[in-house]
Parts: C-alpha cells; structure tokens; sequence
C-alpha cells in the first residue's frame, strides 16, 4: 500500500511539473507572437510595402562594361589606345538602350584611357563621369614584349595565339618576372580590389567603364580563382 501511494504521489508531481511547463511555453508563445505582430505593425503594410523595406536594405550592384572595339591592329599600347569606327558605334547603341531601359545609377566610373572615356562618352549617359585610373587596364603589349625579350615567345598576332600566350604570360607577371615593365601583378590586383571594396561599401549602383583585364580580375577575386582562374577568365 505504501508503494502505491508514493507512485501515485510521483504522477500527481509529474503532472503538475508538466502543467506549469506548458503554461511557460503558452505563455512565452503569446510573447513573442505580441513581439511579432507590434514590430509587423511599425510600418503599414500597403502596396508600397516591399519597395520600402528593399529601400531600407543595403543594396550594392557593381556594373562593368568593356570599352568598345579598340585598333584592334595595334601592336603598342599607344596605337590600340582608340577606338575604332565599329566601338564608337558600340558606344552609342549600348547608351541607347541604357537610356531607353531608363537604368539609372548612383554613380559613373570611367578609367582615364583614350578608349574609356571615348567609351563613357558615346554612352551619353546623364551623369556626371568619375575618372579612376585605378581600373586601368593593364599594358598588355609592355607584358608581352617583355614575356618575348626573355622567353622569345613572339607576340600573338591572332585570337588562337593569344590563347594560348596568355595563361603563360600571367604566370610570369604573377611571378615578379615582368615588373621591369609594368606594376605588379600584387599592386593590379589591389587597386582593383580597393575599387571594388569601396564601391561596396558606398552601396546603390555603380557603373565602370574599364577593361577585359579589370573585369577578369574582378571576377577572379570575387570568386576566388586564383591566377590560373584569371588566365581563363581573360579567354
């Protein structure tokens, strides 16, 4: 008799431990869905609801746009430094439809190359044009008659040749071996970085007229290829 007693004391105990706990669960639950509904009911919720709160978040958007069609007979960085009939015409259909889509951004950045601005120029954008040596490409023929003098590769004069120097080409500059006629590889790769790290942080939309070397490596760093990502990306 004993033993049945302190059982069913042990359920009577039980059972009330189990209430208390359902009632600081209910009552925690009643908690937060107050919390929920007074923080939902801060702001309306309208038809402009969702354009508001996408207002409110951070939103950065980074747009790089290659600079049209250059003398692509150039075999010196002063000589291709220009664009050709053909890019001007780029130019101005890539800003039509800009214009025509009614893209707007916050700001307009432009490299401070002859085919840059002719580039942000034929664009007729209405903004004002930040220039930025910093997204500069890089002297691609200084590279590679350079990467000639020392491994006596001729300098491409086709799209099949160029393939196939590039990604030895970009090893070499990453190496250090090719400083005596450009910057670095590093100090590329960081002024491209700090653009695009500054861009992020201002935030909004931003628009970059630049190069296929800029944008590879951007691409690169975002993903984080690496060198031999960047060789790909160029192709």
């Amino acid at each position: 008799l004993s033993i049945r007693r302190q059982r069913q004391m042990c359920i009577r105990d039980r059972t009330k431990q189990n209430s208390k706990t359902h009632a600081i669960r209910d009552r925690h639950s009643r908690i937060c869905a107050k919390r929920r509904f007074q923080s939902d009911q801060k702001e309306p919720i309208g038809k402009d609801y969702e354009t508001r709160y996408c207002n409110r978040m951070m939103k950065t958007e980074i747009i790089l746009i290659r600079h049209g069609q250059a003398n692509t007979g150039a075999q010196d960085e002063e000589s291709y430094d220009r664009l050709s009939d053909t890019g001007h015409q780029q130019a101005n259909w890539l800003g039509e439809y800009l214009r025509g889509h009614g893209e707007e951004f916050d700001r307009v950045i432009c490299g401070s190359l002859r085919r840059h601005r002719e580039t942000a120029s034929g664009l007729d954008l209405p903004h004002d044009v930040a220039i930025d040596p910093r997204v500069n490409e890089m002297r691609y023929f200084d590279l590679a008659h350079e990467y000639h003098t020392q491994t006596q590769t001729p300098v491409p004069n086709s799209t099949e040749e160029f393939a196939q120097q590039i990604p030895h080409l970009l090893t070499a500059w990453q190496s250090g071996s090719l400083d005596n006629a450009h910057i670095s590889y590093m100090d590329f790769a960081q002024q491209c970085a700090d653009v695009m790290s500054e861009l992020a942080i201002q935030g909004g939309r931003s628009l970059i007229v630049t190069s296929g070397g800029v944008i590879g490596m951007a691409i690169a760093q975002h993903l984080a290829l690496g060198p031999e990502g960047f060789a790909r990306v160029m192709l």
